[in-house]
């Protein structure tokens, strides 16, 4: 039996979506009702539906929800709200991520990957999509990357991943796409510190490993057994492994260190928060969990801070690891 964890309570009904400010050492909050609450405390609305997305630049901010996708621009004399917003009239959209410092790009659902544009107002809002077959653009993620252009994968509909690079005039290079026939793909993560490596997580509780998803030909893989819940979402960040379930946060130890090892581990540490929530972030150390009224903070770093027995009792059961090809299929194209 787990240790009854106990993290900060803040109250904040409602809430959808938790972002962290670029401008404050706080938060920017999405809730249920379309709302935006800035650093300042004031609210703005951004959509019809429920906020589920958001990323920052310096001048700009993007918010997404099932039906829209707002670009607002921060007026110069109005540090804490918008000066303008622009609306894309083609609906909404999944997640979002600042490419570079101008450039967001967002999941269009079938409408394929969004590339936004703030700076480019008679085009802001553009799209690339598969040439031979359509691919529902749902999660996406920003690898570490040495390279002068910034490298994506994107998880979707048929259980694939596409990776890509983006040039500096905002196009889409390199576009490929790798299906997974029997692996139902819940959630996807960079993995912090080793360059444009990608973790799977599948429906089933199968983790798939990519060292460089843009150039292998292979992936390692391995199961767990006896796993609680449903997985919905993988995050990674320090190394650290926090995935989301039905009924429970899990946080993994030397989850990625077990991939990179030759040898066979068969067990990992782990804690297990016992809550159900409706979503989770990481922002360096800190996980915050949604839960109804408002969210529960953590401190990571406490979670393993307690005697081992107190932490944990109970160790995962893993299948062997093994390695597979990597299969490659449909270039993509950008369209403007």
């Amino acid at each position: 039996m787990n240790k009854e964890f106990i993290g900060e309570f803040e109250e904040k009904p409602g809430l959808s979506w938790v972002g962290a400010s670029p401008w404050t050492q706080g938060y920017i909050y999405g809730l249920e009702s379309g709302d935006v609450t800035l650093p300042n405390g004031s609210l703005v609305n951004v959509a019809l539906d429920a906020v589920n997305g958001g990323a920052f630049s310096k001048e700009y901010s993007v918010f997404t929800s099932r039906s829209s996708v707002v670009v607002a621009n921060r007026g110069k004399d109005l540090p804490f709200d918008f000066d303008w917003a622009k609306r894309d009239p083609n609906g909404g959209a999944h997640d979002v991520v600042l490419a570079t410092d101008d450039i967001f790009l967002a999941c269009g659902g079938t409408q394929g990957i969004k590339v936004i544009t703030p700076r480019n107002p008679e085009n802001i809002f553009g799209y690339a999509q598969t040439l031979e077959m359509p691919f529902y653009a749902y999660q996406i993620v920003k690898h570490a990357s040495p390279k002068s252009s910034p490298f994506f994968s994107v998880s979707g509909s048929e259980n694939s991943i596409v990776n890509f690079r983006l040039e500096q005039d905002g196009t889409l290079d390199r576009l490929t796409r790798y299906n997974f026939p029997t692996d139902a793909i819940a959630s996807i993560a960079p993995v912090n510190g080793l360059t444009s490596s990608l973790l799977i997580l599948t429906e089933d509780f199968r983790f798939l490993f990519v060292r460089e998803p843009g150039e292998s030909q292979s992936v390692i893989s391995f199961a767990g057994k006896n796993m609680p819940g449903v997985p919905y979402k993988l995050i990674v960040e320090n190394g650290v492994a926090v995935v989301h379930t039905s009924n429970c946060i899990i946080v993994f130890r030397g989850l990625i260190e077990h991939f990179l090892s030759p040898r066979l581990n068969t067990q990992l540490e782990c804690v297990i928060l016992s809550q159900e929530a409706s979503d989770i972030f990481v922002f360096n150390d800190t996980l915050i969990s949604l839960v109804p009224g408002g969210y529960v903070a953590y401190s990571i770093k406490n979670l393993y801070r307690e005697p081992q027995e107190e932490i944990l009792t109970y160790k995962f059961q893993f299948l062997p690891k093994e390695e597979k090809a990597f299969p490659q299929s449909h270039v993509f194209s950008s369209v403007n």
